[in-house]
């Protein structure tokens, strides 16, 4: 799976939500608020990319100067931004994400900004059994392996573990 996929599979898709760097970081807040995330794309045009910041960056800046509500988003934002493309995988993107400790990513493509992902948009998919299989499922998927079968087999009915090793999509 890659992270194009991820995007497809999100409630908001593709949705970037972003900000201008004269905004304020007040309106900031609101947006973050607003749209339940935990950072935004700082962009002069709502295409280019010129920052990201995040809820935590309004931390790190209040912990340092109790006026940062005053400032403007430019003066707070991460200006030098690590991306990746559409079409990069889940265990490099995870990786990234984990190594530089950045919990959004934003995601460029040919045809510039194409949306953000999370650690928890990543860390869905990349968990088993899927959230949405039902009981009878998952406990099928945890003896066999196998969420497509109705009755585990026998020889899944031995005396050792299961395996719960989530199995692989393409």
């Amino acid at each position: 799976m890659n992270i194009a996929a991820v995007l497809d599979a999100k409630d908001r898709g593709r949705e970037v939500v972003s900000i201008t760097p004269d905004a304020g970081v007040r309106e900031l807040l609101a947006l973050l608020a607003e749209h339940n995330v935990g950072a935004v794309v700082v962009s002069r045009d709502g295409r280019t990319l010129d920052g990201i910041v995040s809820e935590r960056d309004v931390v790190r800046h209040l912990h340092h100067d109790g006026t940062v509500v005053d400032n403007t988003v430019g003066a707070i934002m991460t200006e030098v931004v690590e991306t990746c493309r559409p079409d990069a995988g889940l265990d490099e993107v995870m990786e990234t994400m984990t190594r530089r400790r950045f919990r959004h990513l934003p995601v460029v493509g040919d045809e510039g900004l194409v949306g953000v992902v999370s650690i928890g948009d990543v860390v869905k998919h990349t968990r088993c059994p899927p959230t949405r299989m039902s009981l009878s499922a998952s406990t099928t998927w945890l003896t066999t392996g196998d969420p497509s079968t109705t009755h585990p087999p026998a020889s899944a009915l031995s005396t050792e573990r299961p395996s719960r090793s989530c199995p692989r999509t393409a």
